[in-house]
């Protein structure tokens, strides 16, 4: 019964740090990319109705 709720915590540890080094990870990148600047006028152009162009 230990053995088995040792395994489940290291599991659920193993689950949390892969959690964090993937987004970790992911604002890296999105910090250190050009993408970032057109990502932000897209979401921007659609929540605003005046940058429509039709």
């Amino acid at each position: 019964m230990l053995a088995a709720f040792k395994e489940s915590i290291v599991m659920f540890v193993t689950v949390l740090l892969t959690c964090f080094a993937c987004l970790a990870y992911c604002a890296q990148r999105l910090e250190s990319s050009e993408y970032t600047g057109t990502l932000l006028v897209y979401f921007g152009a659609a929540h605003d109705p005046t940058d429509r162009l039709i």
